[in-house]
């Protein structure tokens, strides 16, 4: 019996990921000291933030910018722009990303590199 293999789809990945981005395929550096990720309940990006930070075990707090006016003004001071997510880590500001973004973030500020 021939040996099933699969291959990885753009449509079998979160928005905004890659192949290369896959879990197992990252190596942590070193772990955030603190993350926050300004967010909104019906943002599909925002929701794949929290998924890829809660699937490495890395604590955050979510701020809702729907519900706390003045969370909102501080994301976009923080990110110059209105849209979320807005994430920042250890004092390092990312605005209007997804997974795949945040990935290049994180790796050019030390935090993860390719295996």
């Amino acid at each position: 019996m021939a040996s099933l293999s699969r291959e990885i789809f753009k449509w079998d990945l979160p928005r905004g990921a890659t192949s290369a981005s896959l879990p197992g395929q990252m190596k942590i550096l070193k772990h955030p000291e603190k993350i926050i990720l300004y967010s909104r309940p019906i943002c599909g990006w925002c929701q794949d933030a929290k998924e890829w930070l809660s699937a490495r075990g890395w604590h955050f707090t979510v701020v809702d910018v729907g519900a706390d006016l003045d969370a909102r003004r501080k994301a976009v001071d923080l990110s110059g722009q209105p849209l979320v997510p807005v994430i920042e880590v250890d004092g390092l500001v990312l605005g209007d990303f997804d997974v795949g973004q945040l990935e290049e973030f994180l790796q050019k500020y030390g935090f993860l590199a390719h295996e």
